[in-house]
């Protein structure tokens, strides 16, 4: 039922809003210190602005590890256009040390359209992760290389611990789909760093899911409820919107 309802969340979904975010984590090759700076950057892409947020990881393994608060992050700009964005993590100087795992969260919305009565303004959104150490640790570095070959290789680091290897890592690059770039997609490392990482499309979970397979013919298909429902769901709403386009 849940996939349902985000399927009919995309149907009706503005056309020509979109967000994409680079498929690569942003990465720091070093180990941070309670107190420095480091420059970072990330390669966002979409229709238009993109507003930038810090935001908890999706998997509950990943969340085991330490979140990273979003007033460590500051973007030079945000909304921010498309293309290479820099920002700053400033790690406090009461930092606990150990690993930290978050998200970098790009999203577009469309524009209200003028008018009476109340309007759900809809768009798109898009994340990748954001991974490094805060030191004196015993945990290391990520692998930062190892990372810019996991999604065409499939061999996942594992970092901070074995689990993440056949877990979390391919969550992660499972959910991120490339789109066609004329750029490399390294690892976001350092502010100097003058390449750019290959975007990818907005996560969508309803569609990304394997098709339903047909139903033998003269017999109806075993989701034949869920169906309904979300015929239901989409009748619905566009009766709604007739009301208020009347009103």
């Amino acid at each position: 039922m849940i996939a349902l309802a985000l399927l009919a969340a995309g149907l009706l979904a503005p056309t020509g809003v979109t967000a994409g975010i680079q498929a690569d984590p942003v990465c720091l090759p070093v180990t941070a210190q309670p107190g420095h700076s480091y420059p970072l950057t990330v390669y966002v892409s979409g229709s238009g602005p993109l507003t930038l947020a810090v935001t908890p990881a999706h998997g509950s393994l990943e969340r085991r590890l330490h979140q990273v608060p979003s007033s460590w992050v500051h973007f030079s700009s945000n909304p921010a256009s498309p293309g290479q964005v820099a920002f700053t993590l400033a790690v406090s100087p009461d930092a606990v040390p150990g690993a930290y795992w978050s998200d970098i969260e790009a999203g577009a919305q469309a524009q209200a359209q003028p008018g009476s009565g109340a309007q759900a303004v809809l768009g798109a959104a898009a994340t990748t992760a954001i991974v490094f150490t805060v030191g004196p640790s015993s945990v290391p570095p990520p692998p930062c290389d190892a990372l810019d070959l996991a999604q065409s290789t499939g061999q996942f680091p594992a970092w901070p611990s074995k689990a993440f290897a056949s877990t979390s890592w391919a969550q992660v690059f499972a959910r991120e789909k490339p789109a066609p770039d004329p750029h490399a997609s390294p690892t976001a490392t350092t502010a100097d760093s003058s390449a750019h990482a290959v975007p990818a499309a907005a996560y969508s979970p309803a569609a990304t899911a394997a098709p339903a397979a047909s139903a033998p013919a003269g017999k109806l298909p075993a989701d034949w409820p869920g169906w309904l429902i979300l015929i239901a769901m989409i009748l619905l709403v566009l009766a709604g919107l007739r009301k208020l386009l009347r009103s």
